[in-house]
């Protein structure tokens, strides 16, 4: 499906002030016209993503979108954007992988025509790298913005390529060049004035490849480098890790730099929990969420191992009290579709903080 280019600039008219990720008010200010753009009419302006809503990347990131439409459906609420409500439709590509509870259409690409056919004004936080990198040169040849995708990918930073590609979050490569430099500088990763040992474990993609180019870039030496499968985890459950924190543990490793889901993230401190392994742990901002992991590890491990582990967000963290997350509460409290079960007291984890986040970003960019 080939469409002709259309311009996708939005102009003044009733309109939201978002700051500091609290809605302030509703505003008249003239009127907008749809002017022939692809899924822009009168009085709505239809998104679209493809993500794991069920299938092997589902858990915790099938929440991210859901956020994301809550905010949208709370600034509907207060009469949308330029008079124009926002409609956001999820198709769910179960991260491009078949089986493992997909209930969805394990094919991207498909699931990315069908927004197309709709049509969409731009695919918003769509999930993954490679699910992501697939469909670029389908959403270029269609002048589709292909908008903050929930990865850290470097695939992004491509302007010259991909004019309207961008990413939403740091890439892996940059948040590991932060870390290398913190722990290259801070004294509690030495002993009596010398570096401690560090060994890294990360994904088998670009995720965990990306990352650990951030630390030869943030000029971290590594003794030990090991990959992991998230197939192979979910298959073998926590003890496919025993391998791997075995070995970081009889190298000496004081130091356990993790490129890790959050499920992965669990499984590493189950294993060293076993073995009587206590290692100060560097998290990505991807594995790190104290709710999450928290959620996964259950009540199997005390103390909790996250205490005295050091990570990196761009956002607020989960657990730390602030105005943007008591408003994000709000909104979620209103959403009884895609949160039948959320109370007032219910933790809110990274991934609602994450997709509640461009949410509110897109509603920002859509008001400028």
């Amino acid at each position: 499906m080939i469409r002709t280019r259309a311009r996708r600039l939005a102009t003044f008219g009733t309109v939201l002030g978002l700051s500091s990720g609290l809605v302030l008010t509703g505003l008249a200010a003239g009127t907008a016209q749809a002017g022939g753009v692809p899924g822009v009419t009168a009085t709505s302006i239809t998104i679209g993503a493809t993500v794991p809503l069920t299938g092997i990347a589902s858990p915790g990131y099938n929440e991210v979108a859901k956020a994301a439409r809550a905010v949208f459906d709370y600034v509907n609420s207060k009469g949308g954007v330029n008079h124009r409500h926002i409609n956001f439709v999820l198709k769910d590509d179960c991260y491009g992988t078949p089986a493992f509870g997909c209930t969805g259409t394990p094919n991207t690409a498909q699931q990315t025509n069908a927004l197309l056919a709709l049509p969409v004004f731009a695919t918003v936080g769509s999930l993954g790298t490679p699910t992501q990198d697939s469909v670029r040169a389908l959403l270029k040849a269609n002048h589709t913005p292909q908008l903050f995708v929930n990865s850290g990918s470097k695939d992004w930073n491509n302007a010259a390529t991909y004019p309207q590609l961008f990413g939403w979050q740091p890439s892996y490569t940059v948040e590991s060049k932060i870390l290398a430099h913190y722990i290259l500088s801070a004294p509690s990763f030495k002993t009596s004035g010398k570096l401690d040992k560090v060994c890294f474990l990360g994904q088998n993609d670009d995720f965990g490849t990306d990352g650990r180019i951030g630390l030869g870039y943030g000029k971290l030496p590594v003794a030990v480098t090991s990959y992991y499968s998230v197939t192979s985890l979910v298959l073998l459950g926590s003890n496919y890790f025993k391998s791997f924190i075995h070995t970081f543990q009889t190298d000496g490793c004081k130091v356990i730099f993790l490129d890790t889901i959050p499920g992965a993230t669990a499984a590493a401190f189950k294993n060293a929990h076993t073995l009587g392994y206590k290692p100060h742990w560097v998290i990505s901002s991807v594995g790190s969420d104290p709710i999450t992991v928290h959620n996964v590890l259950g009540k199997s491990i005390s103390p909790d191992p996250e205490i005295g582990a050091t990570s990196f967000s761009p956002l607020p963290v989960s657990t730390v009290k602030t105005p943007w997350k008591a408003w994000i509460t709000k909104v979620l409290l209103k959403d009884k579709t895609d949160f039948p079960t959320f109370k007032s007291t219910t933790p809110l984890d990274g991934n609602m903080v994450y997709g509640a986040s461009w949410g509110v970003l897109f509603a920002e960019v859509l008001y400028a």
